[in-house]
């Protein structure tokens, strides 16, 4: 009987290289699937850099879409005033970003309290999920919640926006040549790189010596 458990327990375990193999798998799909996310979201960046009338649009249409999902968590589920308005409240910082979007002074009262108010909402939200007293969700749930009232509109700022030191000429914001700022055959304006194609472009710097590239898309090697 004893050998008899001892051989079921051999039989099911799981091969020492095909769990080696299975790991390996695994990691390099997260690697890849951060390296899809990247590209996405450079791709975004790009996008809103020459649409950005409509990327206006389209973040200020966010904001409004999380200030209604607000009320009916209120008005309908009945979640704690204090967690909506905090969200509600936080999406009213946001949307004095658009004022001068997409420039963005960093020590500048809007950015400065739209910085506090996304910690602040942060917390709020967990002293409502981890309350004994809340119902029961799950991480599906959460991850959904999150991405949608906390993240997005914040995430969307930081791919589209630019720093004002990095719109001064000469800072590797203003290229030489001028674009429609709407893409939509509006008035030409010098054309402004985004912070997250700054980065980028600082990084290829630095693993391929500067001016590798021309441009972010299809640039020839130096």
């Amino acid at each position: 009987c004893k050998d008899n458990v001892i051989d079921d327990t051999m039989v099911h375990q799981i091969p020492v290289f095909f769990h080696l193999l299975i790991k390996v798998a695994f990691y390099m799909s997260l690697c890849f699937a951060g390296l899809c996310l990247a590209c996405g979201f450079y791709y975004i960046a790009e996008l809103s850099e020459e649409y950005t009338v409509l990327t206006r649009k389209v973040l200020r249409i966010s904001i409004i879409v999380v200030w209604v999902i607000c009320g009916g968590l209120y008005f309908i589920d009945g979640l704690p005033l204090y967690a909506v308005a905090t969200e509600a409240a936080s999406h009213i910082c946001y949307f004095t970003l658009l004022k001068r979007f997409p420039f963005i002074n960093v020590m500048s009262p809007p950015l400065i309290s739209s910085a506090v108010a996304f910690v602040l909402s942060h917390i709020v939200w967990y002293w409502y999920f981890v309350d004994p007293f809340s119902p029961m969700y799950t991480y599906g749930h959460l991850l959904g919640f999150f991405f949608v009232c906390v993240w997005l509109v914040p995430f969307g700022f930081f791919l589209t926006s630019t720093f004002d030191n990095l719109s001064l000429p000469g800072a590797g914001g203003i290229d030489s040549g001028s674009r429609d700022i709407g893409g939509l055959g509006g008035v030409k304006r010098p054309k402004v790189t985004h912070y997250v194609l700054h980065v980028v472009s600082q990084v290829k710097a630095t693993l391929f010596g500067q001016g590798s590239t021309s441009s972010a898309y299809g640039g020839k090697l130096q």
